[in-house]
């Protein structure tokens, strides 16, 4: 059975000529993504490999791009796929790629059209600049921590600090203005910062951050530790002409 469907990019100036190789990858490799990720929900036993979604054509009049698979369930997924973005209901779909393309709609300035075939009046779901992206309140957890990352900025009317975390995450929060004071004397400084996160338990990455309190932490690159550690406990190790293997026979290696 030959099941072909529609992505439609629909916008002022949209054209298969307009739209950069890297953008359209993105939006094509994110759909393919997600359709993979519901289709072995369904099916666990299949092989990857033999899910095969192809492109088929590109016309104009925006950008169509029609695919097709020989997958038997395939329009089902799509079903699938598309009843989540119409109802923002992402319970069984991967939200990374769904936020990728929503970052394509936004750069584009256009709506990315999903439709069951090629002459459907109207799409079964759209990804628009304005798409609200809800995740499931079972994908997130709460818990206090202590995070890590250089203050890049501190201040304005509503003073909120920006932290650049070690994983290159960005964080922002709104603070007191006491609490803004004390944490601009740490500015373009690594801190360690005590709160309540929340975090995505798909990406891992921090939704939220409510900031309580600053530690004492200051940075110390990995020679100045060495140096300091040496210095409190090297005594002991002087005699020794072998550390490594006087350490080894306290472990009884």
């Amino acid at each position: 059975m030959n099941n072909t469907f529609e992505i439609r990019l629909d916008g002022i100036g949209i054209s298969p000529g307009t739209v950069k190789i890297k953008d359209l990858t993105d939006i094509i490799s994110s759909f393919e993504e997600i359709m993979i990720h519901l289709i072995k929900r369904e099916h666990p036993d299949i092989d990857t490999d033999e899910i095969v979604i192809g492109l088929s054509e590109v016309l104009d009049g925006s950008a169509k791009f029609r695919f097709q698979s020989f997958l038997p369930s395939i329009l089902a997924t799509f079903i699938t796929f598309t009843h989540a973005i119409a109802n923002n209901d992402y319970k069984y779909v991967p939200l990374e790629p769904i936020r990728k393309m929503f970052e394509c709609s936004k750069k584009l300035k256009c709506n990315i059209e999903f439709r069951k075939s090629v002459d459907s009046k109207e799409p079964l779901a759209k990804i628009t600049p304005d798409t609200k992206i809800t995740a499931p309140e079972d994908q997130f957890i709460e818990g206090q921590t202590t995070i890590y990352g250089v203050i890049e900025r501190v201040g304005g009317k509503d003073p909120t600090v920006m932290v650049t975390l070690l994983n290159g995450q960005t964080v922002y929060r709104k603070v007191d203005a006491e609490f803004a004071k004390k944490i601009a004397s740490r500015l373009y400084n690594c801190v360690g910062l005590i709160g309540t996160a929340r975090w995505d338990l798909e990406s891992y990455k921090i939704e939220s951050f409510k900031i309580l309190d600053i530690t004492n932490y200051e940075y110390t690159p990995i020679s100045g530790s060495i140096s300091e550690l040496s210095a409190m406990i090297g005594k002991y190790w002087s005699n020794e002409q072998d550390v490594v293997k006087a350490i080894s026979e306290l472990r009884g290696e």
